[in-house]
């Protein structure tokens, strides 16, 4: 199956963010005083959505409602990228591993979050959204086999000081299912 434009899109965002990294390594970037790097002073009020999320995170994982009792934890790290104007993710057990990149896009008011994994296979996609309420909500319109089209959402929520939830869910017109759901804690 050939990659659609959307991914070699993100590939190629990705892979000139991470060629680009060392050379825009700055003063608000992960360092030693400073593991999870800091918000740049002049990056927008926004940049404070995902501030909860910085650090490193232990999650129980479920699919489908059942607990994984293959990989019933993941290990789940944020910190503060690009000079502190935006917010990367590393996740892993031992058979998902995936990276994000979280960029605020200010014309339109939303986040956009380019996802990359290895589950066994490549799988790379583009989420948009932001904040709901006391949650953050990122979808991706996507078409079923049979040609109906859902929203694939990803939603943090019962966000705490050291903990919160995440759930992945498809939505329909008609329903929401769902797929996916961790609860982290810090560590």
């Amino acid at each position: 199956m050939q990659p659609s434009s959307q991914q070699i899109s993100a590939i190629a965002i990705i892979g000139i963010l991470c060629a680009a990294l060392p050379a825009w390594a700055g003063e608000y970037d992960p360092s030693p005083d400073h593991p999870f790097g800091r918000p740049h002073p002049d990056a927008a009020a926004y940049i404070t959505d995902f501030a909860f999320a910085i650090g490193q995170w232990h999650c129980t994982n479920s699919w489908n409602g059942a607990e994984n009792a293959d990989q019933p934890t993941l290990d789940w790290s944020f910190n503060y990228a690009l000079n502190g104007r935006a917010i990367e993710d590393y996740f892993e057990d031992s058979q998902i591993r995936g990276q994000g990149m979280r960029l605020y896009n200010s014309t339109l008011g939303e986040w956009n979050v380019v996802y990359m994994s290895m589950m066994p296979n490549f799988d790379n996609r583009t989420w948009v959204g932001g904040k709901q309420g006391d949650r953050m909500v990122l979808d991706l319109p996507t078409t079923r086999p049979n040609g109906e089209t859902v929203i694939q959402r990803l939603s943090f929520y019962n966000i705490a000081t050291d903990s919160f939830e995440w759930q992945g869910e498809m939505v329909s017109k008609d329903a929401s299912q769902q797929f996916w759901h961790l609860g982290c804690t810090r560590k």
